[in-house]
């Protein structure tokens, strides 16, 4: 991997400008969400920006890889360990071939192909910094870097440079389907803006859902997996919505 990296708030600014997420702009199914969950304390973050660096500043990691790196080997060993968010994201992709797919089918997936180089999917965050909810800002304790004085801050500082560069990636590969996921009104209006597009509102399953056909490209606006009460089936749902 190459000599240890020193953690500075010029290569935490790199972090913010450079990395994007996970897997393959060549992919067809492209997954957009408001921000990577962890980052609890200053640790896990050096950890999380040095190994970056190390691997060589990439755009778009290898999801696996990167995890075991980061000592994560629950979710791509077996017996597996389904990653709460992802499991959710992977029933949308199989359900496009299987009705229901089974937890047993999402931890073989998650485990052998989401957001790898070579798959079929694309895991992208619209804000970059790991946090484990939108309460909690502790960079501001330890870092200088520009618009990270809180999440308001940061928020208005990086959320449409990172937009727009979301926007011209889909120009550019056109994947069959981009599914934003996070419904609070402040992220729609960046899903609208990556979209280029507004979007029609339905329900699935009890629980709303935002769609939009733009040239080649399907979109949706769906629940966040973390969101109470939403079932499986509602996940499911979306895939099958995704081939009609």
């Amino acid at each position: 991997m190459g000599n240890a990296v020193e953690f500075s708030d010029t290569l935490l600014s790199e972090f913010i400008l450079g990395f994007y997420g996970y897997g393959n702009y060549s992919g067809r199914y492209w997954f957009v969400g408001m921000e990577e969950g962890g980052g609890s304390t200053l640790p896990e973050i050096e950890l999380r920006v040095r190994l970056w660096a190390q691997r060589g500043q990439r755009e778009l990691e290898d999801v696996a890889d990167y995890h075991r790196a980061l000592g994560m080997n629950q979710f791509f060993v077996q017996p597996t360990q389904a990653q709460p968010t992802w499991n959710k994201l992977i029933r949308v992709v199989l359900a496009m071939q299987q009705p229901s797919p089974t937890l047993d089918m999402v931890k073989t997936y998650q485990r052998e192909m989401f957001g790898s180089p070579g798959g079929d999917t694309c895991l992208l965050e619209l804000l970059p910094l790991p946090s484990p909810s939108i309460g909690k800002w502790i960079y501001s304790d330890f870092a200088t870097v520009e618009g990270l004085q809180s999440r308001e801050t940061y928020r208005n500082r990086y959320a449409e440079l990172r937009a727009r560069h979301l926007k011209q990636k889909i120009l550019e590969h056109r994947p069959l389907a981009v599914v934003f996921y996070g419904v609070d009104s402040w992220y729609q209006q960046w899903w609208r803006m990556i979209a280029n597009t507004d979007f029609e509102t339905s329900e699935i399953d009890g629980a709303v859902c935002y769609s939009a056909f733009v040239q080649s490209t399907k979109f949706f606006v769906i629940k966040h997996p973390a969101s109470r009460g939403i079932t499986n089936d509602y996940y499911h749902q979306i895939g099958r919505l995704l081939t009609s």
